[in-house]
C-alpha cells in the first residue's frame, strides 16, 4: 500500500483532510501529514482536536521551507475575500489573496509533485481574468501541469449552492492524467421544496427554493445580503451550526467544541464553518488524483515484470 505525504495550508477546520482521509480509504492509500499551517485560533483548536498528532507550522508566512520535511502533495484554500464577487474585488494583490504567492514559495522550493488549491469563484473574474491567469503562469513556471474547473457542492451530496474553482497541478515530469472533468450526476441534493428563504439585498423581497445559498463566514440569519433561513411551520429561524457542519458534509458538532473540551460560541462555528470547504467536493477531487497515482504505479509494476520475465 502506497504512502501520500502530504502538508496542508490554510488549514481551517481540517476540511481538506477529512476529505483526503475519505478518499484514501475509498483507494487504500496511506496518509502521513508532516504538518499544517493555521493561524486562527479557534480553528485550531478544533483542527488539532481530530488531528491533534498533526505538528501546526503557524503563519505561512514565516515557514522556512527548507525546514519541512519532504513531502507528496501540497495543498489549501487560500483567502478569498479580495478575489470574491462579494467583497473588496482587491485581486492578488489584496492583503488576504495575496497569500497565494506564499503558498507558491513553498511549492517552488519543495516541489511536491500534486497541488491542490480551492477558492471561489470570482477568481476567474478577478481583475478581468488577470489574477487567474497570474496564478496559473506562476506555477506553470515552477513545472506544474494545470487542470481546473468550477464545481457546486449541490452535486456532491450538500443541500448548499457552492461554487468553487479547483486546481489541481502534477509536476511536470511526472506521470498524470486528467483529473477533470468530474462529472455531475443529474440530480442535484436539495432540501424539501419550498422550506428555504433568502432575502434579496434590498430586504424588499423573498425568494424561495429548495437549496441552501453558500454559507460565509458572516452568517447570521435572514439578511438583504441572500443569507438563508429555515421555514418551520409558522415560523423562520436561521440555520443551526450543526445544518451549516451538515451543508458542508461535516459530522454533527464537528466545530462545538476546541482541543481543550471546551464548548466553541454559536458565532464563532458559524465563521469556521463559512471559511471552510465541503467536505465532499475535495473528496471527489482526491479520490480522481489517488486513482490516477494507483493506476501510474500498477502500470510501472507491469513493466517491471515484463522486463524482469
Amino acid at each position: 500500500m502506497r504512502e501520500l505525504k502530504y502538508f496542508s495550508t490554510f488549514s481551517g477546520i481540517g476540511g481538506f483532510e477529512l476529505g483526503l482521509i475519505r478518499a484514501a480509504e475509498r483507494n487504500d492509500i496511506k496518509l502521513k501529514c508532516i504538518g499544517f499551517s493555521e493561524v486562527d485560533k479557534y480553528a485550531i483548536s478544533v483542527y488539532e482536536k481530530h488531528f491533534g498528532e498533526n505538528k501546526n507550522y503557524g503563519d505561512i508566512r514565516k515557514i522556512e521551507p527548507k525546514e519541512l520535511p519532504d513531502f507528496d502533495c501540497l495543498f489549501g484554500g487560500s483567502p478569498c475575500q479580495d478575489f470574491s464577487s462579494v467583497g473588496r474585488r482587491a485581486g492578488i494583490e489584496g492583503e488576504k489573496s495575496s497569500l497565494f504567492f506564499e503558498f507558491a514559495r513553498i511549492a517552488r522550493e519543495k516541489r511536491p509533485r500534486i497541488i491542490v488549491l480551492e477558492n471561489v469563484k470570482g477568481l476567474l473574474s478577478s481583475t478581468k481574468g488577470r489574477d487567474f491567469q497570474r496564478i496559473i503562469s506562476i506555477l506553470g513556471e515552477i513545472g506544474y501541469v494545470l487542470q481546473w474547473q468550477v464545481l457546486d457542492s449541490q452535486y456532491f451530496g450538500s443541500p448548499q449552492h457552492r461554487e468553487r474553482v479547483i486546481i489541481v497541478g502534477f509536476l511536470g515530469e511526472e506521470c498524470w492524467r486528467e483529473i477533470f472533468p468530474i462529472g455531475y450526476s443529474n440530480r442535484k441534493t436539495v432540501l424539501e421544496d419550498g422550506k428555504v428563504i433568502a432575502y434579496g439585498k434590498r430586504r424588499t423581497r423573498s425568494l424561495r427554493s429548495n437549496y441552501i445559498n453558500t454559507i460565509t463566514a458572516s452568517y447570521k440569519g435572514p439578511s438583504g445580503d441572500g443569507n438563508p433561513a429555515i421555514i418551520e411551520g409558522d415560523r423562520i429561524r436561521k440555520l443551526t451550526p450543526i445544518e451549516c457542519e451538515r451543508c458542508q458534509c461535516f459530522p454533527d458538532d464537528w466545530t462545538k467544541y476546541g482541543k481543550d473540551g471546551k464548548e466553541i460560541s454559536t458565532t464563532r462555528r458559524y465563521r469556521l464553518c463559512g471559511n471552510s470547504v465541503c467536505v465532499n467536493v475535495l473528496e471527489e477531487v482526491f479520490n480522481q488524483i489517488l486513482k490516477n497515482e494507483k493506476e501510474i504505479e500498477d502500470e510501472q509494476l507491469s513493466r517491471n515484470e515484463r522486463f524482469c520475465h
